[in-house]
């Protein structure tokens, strides 16, 4: 039967057979069926795993993430994104209460929005403002570097700024596996805080 499922996945393509297949490790995939598929989907999964060439597609700061990806969240990777973008699927109906239910009725906007879906923190909602600022300025991340002056103090450079917040904000968290992006995170938080303060503060007339 693994032949004929090999030969499927080699020649289904060109007569429009398309397969889907689940597997717990895509180390133990044969290597002509992993080849030979388009679109892959990880959920969490152990850095011991990851290690395995089949995911060399996954950089070392994504895999950090893959290991703690929540429930209800892929890593998908295919020839139209440029690179591995998360994606969330909602939680099955099936798994709902007869009371949870009868709110999903009330709710016009989705499921997401009573039940499944965390309210944000602080810090997640401002990164979110800033990842908008950031798309509506082709140099937003070079302005927070050049006016963050704990970050340059750190000594991080222009460029390793870029990457972490590019990361940021294709994963809307402040995640990283060490303690320097950790603290440029928190320096950036900081100053955002600051400037929020500042455009509350009144102005008193002289």
């Amino acid at each position: 039967m693994k032949s004929q499922i090999v030969d499927i996945a080699a020649r289904g393509r060109s007569i429009g057979l398309i397969l889907i297949g689940a597997e717990q490790f895509a180390s133990g995939i044969d290597r002509e069926i992993y080849g030979n598929t388009s679109t892959h989907l990880v959920g969490r999964t152990e850095y011991a795993e990851l290690t395995d060439p089949v995911y060399r597609w996954i950089s070392g700061d994504l895999r950090y993430l893959v290991s703690n990806l929540p429930k209800g969240t892929l890593l998908l990777k295919h020839a139209l994104f440029p690179r591995p973008i998360p994606i969330h699927f909602p939680r099955p109906i099936f798994t709902y209460t007869p009371k949870e239910v009868s709110k999903l009725s009330e709710n016009k906007d989705g499921v997401e929005k009573h039940i499944t879906k965390e309210p944000k923190t602080k810090e997640e909602e401002i990164l979110v403002n800033l990842i908008a600022i950031c798309r509506k300025r082709r140099a937003g991340s070079e302005i927070l570097y050049k006016n963050c002056d704990k970050i340059r103090k750190m000594g991080v450079s222009k460029s390793k700024f870029n990457k972490w917040f590019g990361k940021w904000s294709s994963t809307q968290t402040f995640v990283g596996n060490t303690k320097e992006e950790h603290h440029a995170a928190e320096a950036l938080l900081e100053f955002v805080q600051t400037l929020q303060e500042r455009i509350k503060r009144p102005k008193t007339s002289k």
